[in-house]
């Protein structure tokens, strides 16, 4: 399981992302992606979390839970994750996912308070 440290150390690399783009991640039909290629290449919660080396097109279309997802996650973070920790990615990706820009900031102070994070 996921240490809380570690859970914070993600928390804060996706928080600092999703400031800075300020832009979701979605492909020509409209639906999410873990990563765009058009002009900029956007990412969302989880592509952010992804390396380049761990990036393939392959991806894209599956959620989070998806073993080949979670897969690339573990090896870009040099850490396991078990079945435990699935639903804290399940939701940091439905904060990109499903929601509105405007209202990331909630979603996310929300997210850390129930995963006892530091927001």
């Amino acid at each position: 399981m996921l240490s809380q440290q570690e859970m914070q150390m993600i928390f804060n690399r996706v928080k600092s992302h999703l400031h800075k783009q300020n832009q979701k991640a979605q492909g020509e039909s409209g639906l999410c992606s873990y990563r765009t290629h058009g002009a900029a290449t956007l990412k969302c919660a989880i592509g952010c979390l992804i390396d380049d080396e761990n990036y393939e097109q392959s991806l894209e279309g599956r959620r989070v839970m998806h073993k080949d997802v979670l897969h690339a996650v573990e090896q870009s973070l040099n850490l396991k994750i078990e079945d435990d920790d699935v639903m804290f990615f399940v939701d940091l990706q439905d904060t990109h996912d499903l929601s509105p820009i405007e209202d990331w900031p909630d979603r996310l102070d929300r997210f850390a308070e129930i995963h006892k994070l530091v927001a």
